[in-house]
């Protein structure tokens, strides 16, 4: 009787705390993704991730070069709270809330110098738009650090529902636009 008792209990535990294939480790792998992003180890969230999403687009665009730490400090305020995880089947759908900084706000933010900038590039000649582009970016790297550190910055919020798909036993990640969104700080043109 008491093995039976046991077995009924594990059984119970089994399905309540989601291993396998239910919403423990579905959520699990989002809450995974999101804290390598959060720490700015693109490469390793990417094995949390379906090949050939759009976050591997992300990778591809932001995953290193002369960014990579203003990436990384971008990336480090993202706020992420996992609502729900609904599994059907190999295939689920976890609900989150994210907060993220808001890329495309530094641009209203500094408009004033950049639209100069930007004015001179369009009426430039190609070595005129080159010497622009240097001072934009090193406007851009001097300035968004600073407000970073500050906390002088705006925050992009919102709800998103998070794809997830069963493959060889594992939940994977399938990143898309909506989530791009957040990630990127309403900036998703960066992985187009």
């Amino acid at each position: 009787m008491l093995l039976v008792i046991s077995i009924v209990a594990a059984s119970a535990y089994y399905m309540l705390t989601g291993s396998g294939s239910g919403k423990g480790p579905a959520k699990e792998a989002v809450s995974s993704f999101l804290s390598k992003v959060k720490e700015g180890k693109l490469a390793e969230a990417e094995q949390y991730t379906v090949p050939g999403c759009s976050y591997n687009s992300l990778l591809s665009e932001m995953g290193g070069g002369e960014y990579q730490d203003l990436i990384v400090q971008v990336l480090s305020k993202i706020e992420y709270r996992i609502d729900d995880v609904e599994v059907n089947g190999s295939s689920a759908v976890a609900k989150v809330h994210i907060s993220s900084v808001d890329l495309f706000s530094f641009y209203n933010k500094y408009s004033e110098q950049l639209n100069p900038m930007l004015k001179d590039y369009l009426a430039g000649t190609e070595a005129q738009k080159e010497k622009v582009v240097l001072e934009f970016k090193a406007f851009l790297s001097k300035h968004i650090p600073e407000d970073l550190k500050s906390g002088k910055y705006d925050k992009s919020e919102g709800d998103t529902e998070v794809k997830l798909v069963m493959k060889d036993g594992v939940w994977l990640v399938d990143a898309d636009e909506s989530l791009m969104y957040y990630l990127t700080g309403r900036m998703t043109m960066l992985i187009q």
